[in-house]
């Protein structure tokens, strides 16, 4: 009886040549394979970031023509004032895309003069914006709607001003950079 069980054959299960891998090939595919998942990570996180960005970017021309449409009548110590942050939130829209344009068709000069043109019209507006925003300044008061003549919602006169200073800001960082480049 012995004999019957030592007779029978056990299927001998073969091993794919490419899978014995020395120590050395193992090491190297294991951190292989943490640096493939690392590049993943941080590629998701740039992902995530740019977007993060580009919403935010995006978020405040929409919000400026969203609190000037809002509030169209409630600035009556200038009521140019929503006015500018109506044109100025559809000029930068319009400014993003034609630079967006330009970037994405860099072999065109299709798209120079467009944006060259939205360009222009923003730093007029900015700077007609700032003359309005800037006069209203030192007499405007948010608390009393019935003294119209120094009355603005708190709202619109808030990011007017704010965006004002956002736009000072990527100005001046436009012009240090041109700057920088140029040396």
């Amino acid at each position: 009886m012995e004999d019957n069980y030592d007779s029978e054959v056990t299927p001998m299960i073969q091993s794919d040549p490419s899978l014995n891998l020395s120590p050395t090939k193992q090491n190297n595919f294991v951190n292989n394979r943490k640096q493939n998942s690392n590049n993943r990570l941080f590629t998701s996180f740039l992902i995530l970031f740019l977007v993060f960005i580009f919403i935010a970017i995006v978020a405040v021309p929409i919000l400026q023509i969203v609190l000037g449409s809002l509030y169209i009548n409630e600035c009556p110590i200038d009521h140019r004032i929503p006015i500018y942050l109506i044109v100025a939130g559809g000029a930068t829209l319009i400014l993003f895309i034609t630079l967006a344009m330009k970037i994405i068709m860099e072999k065109s000069s299709l798209w120079i003069i467009p944006h060259g043109l939205a360009v222009l019209f923003c730093l007029g507006w900015f700077i007609t914006g700032s003359v309005w925003i800037f006069h209203a300044k030192s007499k405007v008061q948010h608390y009393r709607p019935d003294i119209s003549s120094t009355y603005c919602q708190y709202s619109v006169f808030n990011c007017a001003f704010s965006t004002l200073f956002i736009s000072y800001g990527f100005l001046f960082a436009s012009v240090w950079n041109n700057n920088n480049s140029s040396k």
